[in-house]
């Protein structure tokens, strides 16, 4: 099939015409160099000598540079093995040809397209304009490239020349289908700040002066408050026998009503006039919350005192007050008053 192809292309690239002799006579041939060399490059090929049939094709396509000769130099790069090279040819072949490509040679060319396009991996090279890019020696283009610059799989070696300076030469490793970098530009260095006066160093943040203790002061006045307003009505209550059932008298209740209005010891001294156990109880409590209370209050007057000056834009702690809590609750015969605190 090869040798057909071959062939078929020789005799399309012939400058001179071949006169025909009747019944088999033998074709003469004018003399012309590019046929010439043509015919060397069959000859190579055939007998196996790739580089040698490669270089009488190119040598023929440099005489008469005609797109029909790209085929058959697209056949030597992809039996020598460089199937980037082939794919480029192949590609120029069906592209200059155009309309003039017989569909057979359309069709053997797409199978090739097919099966070495796995094999095949892109070279993505940046480097000044007009930098010759080498692969493994062979000069294939230069700068700024037109397209995809195709390689066989496998390691190559790169060489980057600008003039007779090499910018780059290394071996690169491509992969199949895979686009690998290669790079002669250097980055740029990263912009050396301008040199100033130096810059001030900023002033320490005076420290806060510290907040005022209120909040034990303000503890201590809700919790004898409550307490006395507590005992305040407890002692009304008795005092008016309002919580006494009806047809019953209380023998005490005006003395120990009188009692409760005294702060902090009134209800110790009503203890004595209560009506019951659970009132002496309920007296001692009252009078206990009182006593707590101004405790509280005088223990929070010295933190207040002795706790530096307050922070204006503090907001202060919102007054204890609003946690206590005043309940009354139904009981047999009559009710009940709870006073509650939350710490």
């Amino acid at each position: 099939m090869r040798f057909t192809i071959l062939v078929t292309s020789m005799l399309i690239v012939l400058v001179a015409g071949a006169t025909a002799a009747a019944q088999g006579e033998p074709v003469e041939l004018s003399d012309d160099p590019a046929r010439d060399a043509f015919q060397a490059g069959v000859e190579h090929y055939e007998a196996g000598r790739l580089d040698e049939a490669l270089a009488e094709f190119r040598r023929a396509y440099e005489l008469k540079p005609t797109w029909k000769i790209l085929f058959n130099i697209g056949q030597c790069e992809a039996a020598a093995g460089r199937y980037g090279l082939a794919l480029d040819m192949f590609e120029r072949y069906t592209v200059e040809g155009g309309d003039e490509v017989p569909q057979q040679r359309r069709d053997y060319i797409a199978d090739e397209v097919r099966r070495l396009q796995p094999m095949v991996g892109v070279l993505q090279v940046e480097a000044p304009d007009g930098t010759l890019i080498k692969i493994d020696g062979l000069e294939r283009k230069t700068t700024p490239l037109k397209g995809p610059l195709r390689v066989a799989a496998g390691e190559h070696r790169v060489e980057l020349v600008q003039g007779e300076e090499v910018l780059l030469s290394d071996t690169f490793s491509v992969a199949g289908g895979v686009t690998t970098m290669v790079s002669a530009i250097e980055d740029e260095p990263a912009p050396v700040p301008a040199v100033g006066p130096p810059v001030p160093a900023a002033e320490p943040e005076k420290p806060r002066p510290p907040r005022k203790k209120k909040g034990l002061m303000i503890a201590g006045i809700a919790t004898f408050g409550g307490g006395y307003l507590f005992s305040a009505l407890v002692g009304y209550l008795a005092y008016t026998e309002a919580t006494v059932p009806e047809g019953q008298t209380c023998l005490n209740c005006e003395d120990t009503g009188k009692r409760m209005f005294i702060p902090v010891v009134g209800p110790f001294l009503a203890i004595e006039y209560a009506d019951g156990t659970d009132g002496r109880v309920v007296s001692g409590i009252m009078g206990a919350i009182q006593v707590i209370g101004l405790g509280l209050t005088a223990w929070g007057v010295v933190l207040y005192v002795n706790s530096g000056e307050p922070e204006e834009e503090v907001e202060e702690t919102p007054p204890a007050m609003a946690r206590l809590r005043l309940g009354a609750a139904p009981t047999e015969g009559g009710g009940m008053l709870a006073l509650g605190w939350t710490f």
